[in-house]
């Protein structure tokens, strides 16, 4: 068997694990195999790990592409509506309509130009414009952007899962107890 492991052609370094692995074994081949497991599975963990931690340097590279590049900036957005009940009105509006799905391509994105379009028109705070850019505002302004944006961007870093876990959280916290004004309700 460790004259066979020498004839895997092009792989030096897979050759001389494997030789090491079936000294290791003593010839046993149960245990050879748990050895090339056992090292299989944690070559995979680092890699995973690797991956993890080089994936979530992009998402957030890209995240704050992404805010920057649209000005998204979650404090002012959310102050815009808390403060503006029409600006909710239409948000909310245009959040209950039915999607047809991912933009798959150029009529979608011209679609998805107007919308935003339309957004600002109703008061939505994207993009840049005199209105919504710190550029000319104090050290405040500068500051108060800084921190909408860099929330933006730790929120896009996370996976669509965490979200949809998390909104699935909270509509089974909704869901529990009676609902107000049954009878069960009442008599608590």
């Amino acid at each position: 068997m460790a004259a066979s492991l020498g004839t895997i052609p092009g792989a030096p370094r897979l050759q001389g694990v494997l030789e090491i692995l079936y000294r290791e074994a003593a010839g046993d081949m149960q245990r050879f195999q748990r050895n090339i497991e056992a090292w299989f599975n944690d070559w995979m963990d680092r890699l995973s790990g690797l991956y993890k931690r080089n994936i979530k340097r992009i998402l957030l590279v890209l995240s704050l592409v992404v805010t920057l590049a649209f000005n998204v900036n979650t404090l002012l957005l959310a102050r815009t509506l808390w403060r503006a009940p029409t600006v909710q009105a239409a948000v909310t509006q245009a959040a209950s309509q039915p999607t047809t799905g991912p933009i798959p391509n150029a009529s979608g994105l011209a679609k998805l130009y107007r919308t935003v379009q339309n957004e600002e028109r109703v008061g939505v705070p994207l993009g840049w414009t005199a209105a919504k850019s710190p550029v000319g505002g104090n050290l405040g302004a500068w500051l108060w952007a800084i921190v909408g944006w860099s929330i933006t961007a730790g929120a896009l870093t996370f996976s669509a899962p965490f979200w949809f876990d998390l909104l699935g959280r909270l509509n089974s916290l909704r869901s529990t107890g009676p609902p107000p004004g049954s009878p069960t309700a009442r008599a608590n």
